[in-house]
Protein backbone atom coordinates (compact mmCIF):
# COMPACT_ATOMS: atom_id res chain seq x y z
CA UNK A 1 0.00 0.00 0.00
CA UNK A 2 2.62 2.61 0.52
CA UNK A 3 4.68 1.22 -2.17
CA UNK A 4 1.58 2.36 -3.90
CA UNK A 5 1.56 6.13 -2.63
CA UNK A 6 5.06 6.43 -3.16
CA UNK A 7 4.42 5.82 -7.23
CA UNK A 8 1.35 7.81 -7.45
CA UNK A 9 3.42 11.01 -5.86
CA UNK A 10 6.36 10.22 -7.99
CA UNK A 11 3.99 10.31 -11.19
CA UNK A 12 2.55 13.13 -10.61
CA UNK A 13 5.84 15.02 -9.52
CA UNK A 14 7.60 13.90 -12.90
CA UNK A 15 4.20 14.54 -15.13
CA UNK A 16 4.15 18.29 -13.42
CA UNK A 17 8.08 18.81 -13.82
CA UNK A 18 7.32 17.21 -17.73
CA UNK A 19 4.61 19.93 -18.06
CA UNK A 20 6.75 22.73 -16.78
CA UNK A 21 9.88 21.89 -19.06
CA UNK A 22 7.52 22.02 -22.11
CA UNK A 23 5.80 25.13 -20.71
CA UNK A 24 9.26 26.61 -20.23
CA UNK A 25 10.27 25.46 -23.54
CA UNK A 26 7.62 26.84 -25.90
CA UNK A 27 8.20 29.81 -24.66
CA UNK A 28 11.46 30.13 -24.76
CA UNK A 29 11.55 29.22 -28.79
CA UNK A 30 8.95 32.06 -28.94
CA UNK A 31 5.50 30.35 -28.95
CA UNK A 32 4.32 32.22 -26.84
CA UNK A 33 4.31 35.67 -29.00
CA UNK A 34 1.01 36.81 -31.02
CA UNK A 35 1.33 36.16 -34.88
CA UNK A 36 -1.15 39.09 -35.37
CA UNK A 37 -1.03 42.71 -34.82
CA UNK A 38 -3.80 43.63 -32.46
CA UNK A 39 -5.71 46.59 -33.73
CA UNK A 40 -6.19 48.92 -30.86
CA UNK A 41 -7.33 51.83 -32.84
CA UNK A 42 -10.46 50.00 -33.66
CA UNK A 43 -11.88 49.26 -29.57
CA UNK A 44 -13.12 52.73 -29.24
CA UNK A 45 -15.73 52.30 -32.02
CA UNK A 46 -17.15 49.59 -30.41
CA UNK A 47 -17.15 51.48 -26.99
CA UNK A 48 -19.49 54.62 -28.21
CA UNK A 49 -20.14 56.11 -31.37
CA UNK A 50 -20.53 59.65 -32.48
CA UNK A 51 -23.12 60.37 -34.48
CA UNK A 52 -22.47 62.36 -38.10
CA UNK A 53 -26.26 62.84 -39.34
CA UNK A 54 -30.01 62.36 -38.11
CA UNK A 55 -31.94 64.69 -36.07
CA UNK A 56 -28.61 65.94 -33.65
CA UNK A 57 -25.16 65.01 -35.36
CA UNK A 58 -22.43 64.51 -32.98
CA UNK A 59 -24.56 62.81 -30.59
CA UNK A 60 -22.77 60.13 -28.38
CA UNK A 61 -24.50 56.76 -28.87
CA UNK A 62 -23.60 53.30 -27.42
CA UNK A 63 -21.27 50.71 -29.42
CA UNK A 64 -21.56 47.28 -29.75
CA UNK A 65 -19.88 46.21 -26.72
CA UNK A 66 -21.40 48.68 -24.80
CA UNK A 67 -25.15 47.93 -25.93
CA UNK A 68 -23.89 43.93 -25.29
CA UNK A 69 -23.04 44.54 -21.74
CA UNK A 70 -26.59 46.47 -21.61
CA UNK A 71 -28.14 43.20 -22.70
CA UNK A 72 -26.12 40.94 -20.44
CA UNK A 73 -26.91 42.62 -17.25
CA UNK A 74 -30.46 42.73 -18.65
CA UNK A 75 -30.49 38.86 -18.83
CA UNK A 76 -28.58 38.33 -15.31
CA UNK A 77 -31.14 40.59 -13.88
CA UNK A 78 -33.91 38.40 -15.28
CA UNK A 79 -32.16 35.05 -14.49
CA UNK A 80 -31.11 36.23 -10.88
CA UNK A 81 -35.34 37.34 -10.37
CA UNK A 82 -36.74 33.89 -12.02
CA UNK A 83 -34.33 32.31 -9.83
CA UNK A 84 -35.36 33.50 -6.84
CA UNK A 85 -38.79 33.72 -7.39
CA UNK A 86 -38.87 29.98 -8.55
CA UNK A 87 -36.48 29.23 -5.75
CA UNK A 88 -38.87 31.21 -3.55
CA UNK A 89 -41.62 28.94 -4.41
CA UNK A 90 -39.95 25.82 -4.51
CA UNK A 91 -38.57 26.25 -0.39
CA UNK A 92 -42.26 27.24 -0.06
CA UNK A 93 -44.07 24.52 -1.30
CA UNK A 94 -41.18 22.12 0.01
CA UNK A 95 -41.88 23.22 3.91
CA UNK A 96 -45.74 22.69 3.22
CA UNK A 97 -48.02 20.64 5.09
CA UNK A 98 -50.07 19.89 1.99
CA UNK A 99 -48.23 16.08 0.82
CA UNK A 100 -49.34 17.62 -3.01
CA UNK A 101 -47.09 20.67 -2.41
CA UNK A 102 -44.35 18.80 -1.31
CA UNK A 103 -44.30 16.16 -4.05
CA UNK A 104 -44.10 18.55 -6.55
CA UNK A 105 -41.35 20.28 -4.79
CA UNK A 106 -39.40 17.20 -4.73
CA UNK A 107 -40.18 15.97 -8.21
CA UNK A 108 -39.05 19.39 -9.77
CA UNK A 109 -35.70 19.37 -7.10
CA UNK A 110 -34.72 16.46 -8.36
CA UNK A 111 -35.54 16.67 -12.02
CA UNK A 112 -33.03 20.26 -11.97
CA UNK A 113 -30.43 18.40 -9.74
CA UNK A 114 -30.17 15.15 -12.13
CA UNK A 115 -30.51 17.40 -15.06
CA UNK A 116 -26.28 17.96 -16.41
CA UNK A 117 -25.58 21.39 -16.79
CA UNK A 118 -24.79 21.12 -20.51
CA UNK A 119 -28.09 19.76 -21.58
CA UNK A 120 -29.90 22.67 -19.58
CA UNK A 121 -27.73 24.99 -21.27
CA UNK A 122 -28.44 23.63 -24.84
CA UNK A 123 -32.12 23.34 -24.42
CA UNK A 124 -32.64 27.21 -22.93
CA UNK A 125 -30.07 28.44 -25.93
CA UNK A 126 -31.81 26.26 -28.57
CA UNK A 127 -34.68 28.37 -27.61
CA UNK A 128 -34.00 31.79 -27.41
CA UNK A 129 -34.22 34.54 -30.00
CA UNK A 130 -31.60 34.12 -32.51
CA UNK A 131 -31.98 30.28 -32.61
CA UNK A 132 -36.09 30.80 -32.92
CA UNK A 133 -38.04 32.06 -35.61
CA UNK A 134 -37.70 35.67 -34.36
CA UNK A 135 -33.74 35.72 -34.87
CA UNK A 136 -32.22 37.93 -37.55
CA UNK A 137 -32.49 34.86 -40.34
CA UNK A 138 -36.74 35.38 -39.76
CA UNK A 139 -38.25 37.58 -42.69
CA UNK A 140 -39.59 39.31 -39.31
CA UNK A 141 -36.31 41.44 -39.48
CA UNK A 142 -36.25 43.94 -41.88
CA UNK A 143 -33.13 43.91 -43.95
CA UNK A 144 -31.71 47.54 -43.06
CA UNK A 145 -32.20 46.90 -39.27
CA UNK A 146 -29.94 43.15 -39.85
CA UNK A 147 -27.84 44.78 -42.01
CA UNK A 148 -26.92 47.73 -39.09
CA UNK A 149 -27.29 45.55 -36.22
CA UNK A 150 -24.33 43.00 -38.01
CA UNK A 151 -21.98 45.92 -39.38
CA UNK A 152 -19.59 47.25 -36.72
CA UNK A 153 -18.24 50.34 -36.71
CA UNK A 154 -15.55 51.79 -39.00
Amino acid sequence: MRHHKHCAAAVQILGFAALAAGTAAYLSLGGGEPRYNWQWYRIPGYLVLVTEEGVRPGLLVQGLLVQGLLVTLKISAAGLAAAFVIGLAAAILRISRSFTARLIARVYLEAVRNTPLPSSSFSSISSSPPYSASGPSSPRCSRSACSKARTPPR
